[in-house]
């Protein structure tokens, strides 16, 4: 399946959130729509992955976001590890009409505490087809 790394951003997935355009994984935060077989799918995809899409450990973080890196069509640049503590959101955009939202962290909190990992935050559509949506998460359970 063919795959291209956009220059979109936390506006944009904002504002398909707010269009109702956003399966967020794994778990539906208040406000989010309903879509149809929602539970189950969820399910499905959570088998797709050991780590359920959810890296924490930083150099397996580094070493996914590699391989993702390598597996793009297209891409204006690299997906990193943020540059200073915060989070990144990527969007990467597949044939199949679905978007997967990526969001790399590495964030310290101070008295040694610290998070850091690579994760699926969500899965983009104009139109709700779960299908489509197990395929974009097959897809990405290769680097995953």
């Amino acid at each position: 399946m063919k795959s291209k790394l956009t220059k979109n951003n936390w506006v944009y997935i904002n504002k398909k959130a707010k269009e109702g355009k956003l399966l967020r994984y794994p778990i539906r935060h208040s406000g989010d729509p309903e879509f149809e077989g929602e539970f189950e799918l969820r399910k499905e995809i959570s088998k797709m992955s050991n780590s359920n899409f959810n890296i924490r450990d930083y150099d397996d973080a580094e070493n996914a976001i590699s391989d993702l890196n390598c597996v793009f069509d297209e891409k204006p640049y690299d997906i990193h590890m943020p540059f200073a503590e915060e989070t990144c959101d990527w969007v990467i955009e597949l044939e199949n009409g679905i978007s997967l939202w990526v969001q790399t962290e590495d964030e310290y909190y101070g008295g040694g505490e610290y998070s850091s990992g690579v994760s699926l935050e969500g899965f983009i559509f104009d139109n709700y087809d779960k299908d489509a949506i197990l395929e974009a998460a097959k897809w990405l359970s290769k680097v995953f």
